[in-house]
């Protein structure tokens, strides 16, 4: 549609210099349509640095999404929340969620299933959940040592 409106703008121009003698027309269109040009790419290298940042996408809350997964029943906390996008239209998300000690496997199915619910509600390309009971240590805090020879 941009490029439509371009020609469009250097017919326009090009028909009013047969008729009128206004030397900048040309230039100034030149002008508008490079400033047009650096804006949209501008934009776009804004986006494209977000997806490759690996940033959270622009539609998700993720406080909201951290707020519903705690709220899922049987759930005690979440965290080590991550949300990106492989091309800007699919995202992927993946958390950790601690549930009480004395859940069952049928529990952690029945847990996977709201999850799952919860997931398809964002449209989430893809998922992954690491279910954590009770006081297990997550393994994201443990502390890593870096060893020289």
């Amino acid at each position: 549609m941009a490029f439509a409106r371009g020609w469009a703008a250097v017919l326009i121009v090009a028909v009013t210099l047969l008729f009128f003698d206004l030397p900048l027309l040309d230039p100034a269109l030149s002008i508008i349509i490079t400033l047009f040009v650096l804006y949209n790419v501008i934009r776009n290298f804004r986006d494209t640095t977000r997806l490759f940042l690996q940033a959270v996408p622009d539609d998700i809350d993720l406080n909201d999404l951290e707020q519903q997964l705690a709220d899922i029943g049987r759930v005690c906390s979440v965290h080590h929340t991550h949300v990106w996008s492989m091309d800007g239209e699919h995202h992927v998300l993946t958390t950790h969620v601690v549930v009480d000690p004395s859940t069952t496997r049928e529990g952690v199915q029945s847990l996977r299933a709201d999850v799952e619910h919860l997931c398809a509600e964002f449209h989430f390309a893809h998922t992954t959940i690491e279910v954590e009971w009770g006081d297990d240590d997550c393994r994201m805090n443990e502390t890593h040592t870096e060893t020289t020879s």
